[in-house]
């Protein structure tokens, strides 16, 4: 008896913790869904930065790029 509630209870904990995971995962996969080009952008823009080439923004989130120049010709990688 006391089993067969242990089991009960440790299955609907199971299935909880389950419903949790899947709900933090979509919620996850919407935002960086949503803002994955911005953050793209960012990280692509500090890069830029660090090895001393220009950042050109793209027309969508997530399409700029780093523009290396030598002499009077650009260069995009």
């Amino acid at each position: 008896m006391i089993q067969k509630r242990l089991r009960k209870s440790s299955m609907s904990g199971l299935l909880k913790d389950v419903a949790f995971i899947t709900i933090l995962a979509i919620f996850f996969f919407v935002v960086v869904g949503k803002f994955g080009g911005y953050i793209g952008d960012y990280i692509t823009k500090m890069s830029c930065k660090s090895i001393d080439e220009k950042y050109v923004q793209g027309k969508h989130p997530g399409d700029g790029v780093c523009i290396r120049s030598k002499g009077n010709v650009d260069i995009k990688k």
